[in-house]
């Protein structure tokens, strides 16, 4: 959605930030730069379970989700990596 956009627009610019994940049921497969022109990511959207995630070893996680989404996700990441930061 938008927020995601902006969120990617603004976290690429930030020196010790890495995009590392893009997930996205609506776009999946789609790459990130075809949606938002100015990404520099060479990602494609994935449509993944809040398990998949959690189990993928990030070390923060930024959700841009519609309100009361997030939770199943955090209950996931806080679950098996509660290591990881999560900005909601």
């Amino acid at each position: 959605g938008h927020v995601g956009a902006e969120l990617v627009r603004l976290l690429e610019r930030h020196a010790g930030f890495e995009l590392a994940l893009a997930v996205s049921r609506s776009v999946a497969g789609q790459p990130v730069c075809a949606l938002i022109p100015e990404s520099r990511s060479h990602l494609r959207f994935v449509d993944a379970a809040p398990a998949d995630v959690a189990a993928s070893g990030l070390d923060a996680l930024v959700l841009a989700m519609p309100n009361h989404e997030a939770a199943p996700w955090v209950a996931a990441i806080e679950a098996r990596s509660p290591g990881t930061v999560v900005l909601d």
